[in-house]
């Protein structure tokens, strides 16, 4: 497990949350996208259904009551390693990878994560505060930027990144 991350966290809304930004984070530095200066429009949309699923997610969270769980809180549940940090061909992917990581840090590293579910506002207002971010990238920078770029002097700079997992029955 990386430094910045917990072995594991008592709330299993927090777990959940991220378990979807682990998976997020393994998707977009796969992504087709990671190889080269622009971002096709299908990673966008990729994109874009990963933050409204995270959106979804925490208004449901947030929807449900703080549960009292005398015989089964505190249970530590384990996380699943993070992704290694990466450093792709494509700038806007390693913007959006990196602020997925610092979510993910900053909410297994949270006072909610001590309880037995929901998050507690100010981590709500900081996980959002990301999410909310990465969309604006998204749509000011990403969808505004004239791209791909053309770097003929400095590409490529990173080696193409590992193939997409092939299943369980390869």
């Amino acid at each position: 497990m990386s430094e910045n991350f917990p072995a594991d966290v008592f709330n299993h809304d927090v777990l959940w949350l991220y378990d979807m930004f682990r998976r997020f984070h393994q998707e977009m530095g796969r992504s087709q996208s990671a190889p080269v200066s622009g971002m096709i429009v299908a990673d966008q949309a990729r994109l874009e259904s990963y933050l409204s699923a995270i959106r979804q997610a925490v208004a449901w969270i947030q929807d449900t009551p703080l549960l009292d769980l005398p015989e089964t809180h505190p249970r530590p549940y384990s996380l699943e390693a993070f992704p290694d940090e990466l450093n792709v061909e494509n700038e806007s992917i390693n913007v959006i990878l990196r602020l997925i990581r610092a979510s993910a840090v900053e909410l297994t590293n949270s006072q909610s994560a001590r309880y037995s579910s929901r998050l507690q506002p100010f981590d709500q207002d900081r996980l959002i505060a990301v999410v909310d971010k990465i969309d604006a990238f998204l749509n000011n920078f990403i969808r505004a930027q004239a791209v791909p770029l053309d770097l003929p002097e400095s590409s490529p700079e990173e080696p193409i990144g590992p193939d997409g997992l092939i299943g369980l029955n390869p």
